[in-house]
């Protein structure tokens, strides 16, 4: 991309513009999409940030629509004075500037960016006003979460859930879930109390989190339920997922709380059908879970797959999962790991 006209120079940002004795600083907010109110201030010792959900962006983007090097703010100089022009990087949703498709655009106080299904507000703020706005991101992040396990809290399915899930079927991207349930947690807290089963959560939360994706979204679902959302993601990555979960938790250290003690967790894994609510499709995951709880907990079951709005259509996956339904035997489906299948989608470790 040309950086010919206006020239493109390396500015301190903090120094870029003023109001009245005050410097102004370029900012963009979160206001549509995950993380709403996170506040980026860009990086005041470069004149180039990239934009996407990469590990090496400048303004990092978690979403599945987001590309991983979206686009490009540039802080340039023009008629004398300091301004942001931001820039498509061939992104695959491309980007728009107050509703308009455009490959590049000068960015106005107020202005509305949006990557993919992200939506950021830019402002120029003085240093005051950062410090504001921050608390203000950081009182808004800290209230989705629960206080235990730092996963989002309930809230997050009745609140944001469904959007995302029209956004995903608007653009095709299929999208599972896992409901995950903390086997005999009952027991451990009847015989070693609630400390010890609050440490066994907490854990166990961090365990599940050790394995999740930028894009992945970890909800406590209730005392010792976790639900687990995989965007963008076809089932049979799902199962690996699930199943690295599964193993995540059973290898947790909690000798230091009782020795010998160990847990183990049971999940229902299911697709989302197109036009599903996310309600519906929770409860087939759950119904998943209560079967894995029923045929010996431990495992993995996929809830009923029929007409999916995922479709499968990888011959090799589907053999395997027809071979599950029939009650033969599964190798390989995840990573490497062979599983003795009891009766239809049910994965044993």
């Amino acid at each position: 991309m040309s950086h010919d006209e206006p020239s493109t120079q390396i500015l301190d940002s903090r120094r870029l513009r003023r109001r009245g004795d005050r410097t102004l600083t370029p900012t963009f907010t979160r206001i549509e999409g995950p993380g709403i109110g996170v506040l980026h201030v860009l990086d005041s010792s470069r004149h180039a940030h990239r934009m996407g959900r990469g590990d090496t962006a400048d303004i990092q983007v978690p979403a599945p629509s987001v590309s991983r090097f979206h686009a490009l703010a540039v802080v340039v100089t023009r008629d004398g004075e300091a301004e942001v022009r931001v820039e498509d990087n061939g992104s695959t949703n491309g980007i728009k500037v107050n509703g308009a498709s455009v490959q590049e655009a000068w960015l106005l106080s107020g202005d509305k960016l949006r990557l993919g299904d992200v939506l950021l507000r830019f402002q120029w703020m003085t240093d005051d006003e950062i410090q504001y706005a921050s608390g203000l991101s950081s009182r808004l992040i800290n209230a989705a979460k629960d206080p235990l396990t730092g996963l989002l809290t309930r809230a997050f399915v009745q609140d944001r859930l469904p959007s995302r899930l029209h956004e995903a079927e608007r653009r095709g991207q299929a999208v599972c879930c896992a409901l995950i349930d903390l086997d005999r947690f009952k027991q451990i807290n009847d015989e070693h109390g609630h400390l010890v089963g609050d440490a066994v959560i907490r854990r166990s939360a961090s365990a599940i989190l050790s394995t999740l994706r930028e894009t992945d979204i970890g909800v406590r679902y209730g005392g010792e339920e976790f639900l687990v959302v995989f965007q963008d993601t076809h089932l049979d990555k799902a199962v690996d997922f699930a199943w690295g979960i599964r193993r995540a938790i059973a290898e947790t250290d909690l000798s230091d709380l009782v020795p010998g003690l160990a847990v183990t967790a049971s999940q229902g894994l299911a697709a989302r059908m197109q036009g599903e609510t996310a309600e519906m499709w929770i409860e087939r995951a759950d119904k998943a879970l209560y079967e894995a709880k029923v045929a010996g907990r431990d495992r993995v079951r996929i809830a009923e797959i029929s007409d999916p709005f995922n479709d499968l259509t990888d011959d090799k996956i589907e053999m395997k999962l027809k071979s599950v339904r029939a009650g033969g035997e599964v190798s390989g489906l995840v990573g490497s790991e062979p599983f003795a299948t009891m009766d239809s989608g049910d994965f044993e470790g």
